[in-house]
């Protein structure tokens, strides 16, 4: 039977590895490991690989072979983790938190209330002279469902994913709180910001404080500045205005915080700086400061292009968070483009981008830009602002995306007020309450 690496070499044809590594936000050294069976993907790298291939899923199949949940036609996992292969186990969280809950058999004994396979290992033994130490094991585990969870974040439903990633990042925290470590908080970082993102895409702002938040408060007792600029990094999403289209939000303590996070950022790997400065660009962009957000932009283009991958793992990987960091950048400048009148640019880096998007939110955040183009540029064209705008609405409500059609409902808020009455502006207004509605 064909391996991964195998179908990976087939699949790539005359592309070269360097190509290949570009378009799917991953290092040339590990695509090559892949394909030379050194390394195992996670799911969001036989993702991204089988996206930018265009494999129509055989690379996901092939990096995520079919696992039998508990009481469906196979044995259950059992309670006790040491009778499961660490793999099995993994596999079947992957599983369960791609699933929807009616498909999961929460009745099953070998799964938490949530669908979450359980773990009953002792977390920590006391030591009179080195105080509570973490089974290593356990930490293990946790790390791997860590990197499997953060796999999942290019593709998965927030609103399917949240209770059962939310089971996850508390036990992480109630294990940091009995047995404190660096590498239990670098893991706990990560989580949390998945989490606390995710209940952003979900527009859950409450839930989405406590994680982001929580996540900050571990970096910040570290000793570890990059940490806690990724934690603060993370934070600023939920404040800034371009998620919501330019309306709502405070922007400017999200600036600060992107501030904040880019001075502890110094010595991080390019990626951290990369995602930092994508991210400040698009909030100059969304606020009408064009050539600030070119200096962004300018900057974070070349910190993505920098070198290989760092040896960072978990959500804050350039093979997970990055997956469409470039096709945000892109979108980000080509919003640049049309804010100071290069229309013909702004349209040509848009169609791209939206050929080569990873995911239908980043498709739908880069309509949004596009409207915001037409409707805030020298020329403004209500027609065009329009068009793109019932796409990215569109692509919202498919996806289940509560973020995007917040986005949306920010943009058609930026529209001109004399053009209330076009009949074009009037059926976004009513596509626009449609969505919202259902």
């Amino acid at each position: 039977m064909e391996t991964f690496g195998q179908a990976l070499r087939r699949l790539r044809g005359d592309l070269s590895v360097r190509e290949l590594a570009r378009r799917a936000n991953c290092g040339k050294s590990y695509v090559s490991d892949l394909e030379h069976g050194r390394r195992n993907p996670s799911p969001g790298v036989a993702a991204a690989l089988d996206t930018a291939l265009g494999a129509s899923g055989e690379l996901i199949a092939r990096g995520s072979p079919p696992v039998v949940l508990p009481g469906l036609d196979g044995p259950a996992i059992t309670e006790n983790l040491v009778d499961v292969d660490r793999r099995d186990f993994i596999a079947a969280t992957a599983a369960a938190l791609t699933a929807e809950p009616t498909a999961l058999r929460h009745d099953a004994p070998a799964l938490t209330a949530t669908g979450l396979p359980m773990i009953k290992m002792p977390a920590w033994s006391a030591d009179t002279r080195r105080g509570p130490t973490v089974d290593r094991g356990l930490l293990t585990t946790y790390a791997e469902v860590g990197e499997a969870l953060a796999g999942l974040y290019r593709s998965a439903d927030p609103r399917v994913v949240l209770p059962m990633a939310v089971v996850h990042a508390d036990n992480l925290l109630d294990l940091y709180g009995r047995t404190p470590s660096a590498e239990l908080a670098h893991l706990l970082v990560g989580v949390h910001a998945q989490v606390g993102l995710w209940a952003c895409h979900a527009d859950i702002p409450a839930q989405a404080y406590r994680y982001l938040a929580t996540a900050c408060e571990v970096a910040a007792g570290t000793n570890d500045p990059p940490l806690h600029a990724r934690a603060l990094g993370a934070l600023s999403y939920l404040y800034s205005s371009a998620p919501r289209g330019g309306e709502g939000g405070n922007p400017g303590r999200a600036l600060r915080l992107l501030d904040d996070a880019l001075a502890m950022a110094t010595h991080a790997d390019p990626f951290t700086r990369g995602w930092l400065l994508t991210w400040r660009a698009d909030q100059h962009a969304t606020l009408g400061h064009p050539r600030t957000a070119a200096e962004n932009i300018d900057r974070a283009r070349a910190a993505l292009d920098a070198g290989e991958d760092s040896d960072l793992t978990g959500f804050f990987s350039r093979r997970n968070y990055g997956y469409g960091m470039r096709g945000h950048l892109d979108s980000v400048q080509a919003l640049v483009h049309g804010l100071t009148g290069h229309t013909n640019e702004a349209d040509r880096i848009f169609s791209l981008v939206q050929q080569q998007a990873a995911n239908g939110r980043r498709r739908a955040a880069t309509y949004a830009h596009q409207a915001v183009s037409y409707a805030q540029a020298t020329t403004r064209d209500p027609e065009a602002a329009c068009a793109a705008l019932s796409q990215s609405i569109d692509l919202a409500r498919s996806g289940r995306y509560t973020m995007g059609l917040r986005r949306s409902s920010g943009v058609r808020a930026g529209f001109d007020p004399a053009w209330s009455h076009l009949t074009c502006v009037r059926e976004v207004d009513e596509h626009l309450q449609l969505a919202t509605a259902g």
